[in-house]
């Protein structure tokens, strides 16, 4: 009987380890087989992945970067998202376009090396995602006390408002342009400017400064000092545009000299050719020629996709549902559309 159980022992443990040689041996053929059927492109993306690092200042080119901020913590970006960021990336060849994730770590976001829309990012050797520490950034920034002291965190749009508040960091320390993922771009955009999308306010979805703007250091300082999570919105920078210009709407830049300011006022039809009331007409195939006639300008650099409203739309644009943002995503971001089966 005790030779019995010995031989049966024995049989099960050469099955066992025979089987786990062909499961070993059959992954690496798998690898193997995948390596030599990925092109030099998507060989270079992998690698670019397993290399993804925390953000440092030596990476960035004063003055002439372009930044992402996406806070919602570590995860996959959407193909919607992953089309905004190609856009910049298509029309600015020549410019760093960071992708900044808030919180992880250099080992969990290398989970993200199968996402399917960052492969298609990954693409493009002008593009660099990286993961931010919100508590190093802050504690060296005017905006520490805020940080810890003040309740943003218990704000409904606290998302929104950490947005906007590391943007300006970001622009005070490196200068360039903070891009949301409200802003397809269609044009090269240009450097140093406020956008005006409503009237009489300004956009904060798509900004630029040089480094060490003062208007930046006046608004920086006003929020530390009283605290002001509400401050961070379209009409609160607007409100600190009248109150450093000295003047009583945006219409009066255009006329009197804003020392200081060092940065152009861009009308509504540059960045936001649809307006906010009638942004449906993008998402709409049989208003595409509607939405066509007002983002064809030359003058158009980027079109404002107002996420607030559209976010929830189930589909924005496929085969067989031809509405102006999938065309506008067909000629945009043609790696990710590709890759998404042209749908948004």
């Amino acid at each position: 009987m005790r030779r019995i159980i010995k031989i049966l022992i024995t049989f099960i443990f050469i099955t066992t380890g025979s089987l786990f040689l062909f499961l070993v041996e059959n992954r690496v053929r798998v690898q193997m087989k995948n390596k030599a059927e990925r092109t030099p492109a998507q060989e270079r993306t992998v690698l670019q992945v397993e290399k993804l690092t925390k953000f440092t200042s030596s990476e960035v080119e004063i003055n002439k970067s372009i930044f992402f901020l996406e806070t919602g913590g570590l995860k996959f970006i959407t193909t919607r998202q992953a089309c905004v960021v190609e856009s910049a990336l298509l029309h600015h060849p020549d410019v760093r376009v960071f992708l900044l994730i808030t919180g992880g770590n250099s080992s969990s976001i290398n989970d993200l090396r199968e996402d399917i829309n960052l492969r298609s990012l990954l693409s493009y050797p002008n593009f660099k995602i990286r993961y931010i520490d919100n508590v190093a950034i802050f504690k060296k920034s005017p905006l520490w006390d805020w940080f810890v002291y003040s309740d943003w965190q218990a704000q409904k749009q606290r998302s929104h408002i950490l947005r906007f508040a590391l943007g300006l960091i970001f622009l005070f320390d490196y200068g360039g342009v903070v891009l949301s993922f409200s802003v397809l771009t269609v044009q090269r955009i240009p450097f140093n400017f406020i956008g005006e999308c409503e009237d009489d306010v300004l956009t904060t979805d798509i900004l630029s400064f040089p480094q060490k703007n003062q208007f930046l250091q006046y608004v920086l300082d006003d929020v530390q000092m009283q605290f002001r999570e509400k401050l961070f919105s379209e009409r609160s920078l607007t409100n600190y545009i009248y109150s450093f210009c000295k003047v009583e709407s945006l219409r009066e830049l255009e006329f009197q000299e804003c020392r200081f300011l060092e940065a152009r006022l861009l009308h509504p039809e540059v960045l936001c050719p649809i307006e906010k009331e009638k942004h449906w007409v993008l998402f709409d195939e049989n208003r595409y020629e509607l939405a066509k006639a007002k983002f064809e300008s030359k003058e158009v650099k980027g079109i404002h996709l107002w996420l607030e409203l559209s976010a929830g739309f189930k589909e924005w644009g496929s085969p067989t549902f031809k509405s102006a943002i999938y065309k506008l995503g067909n000629q945009h971001c043609p790696a990710v559309f590709s890759s998404a089966t042209r749908t948004l």
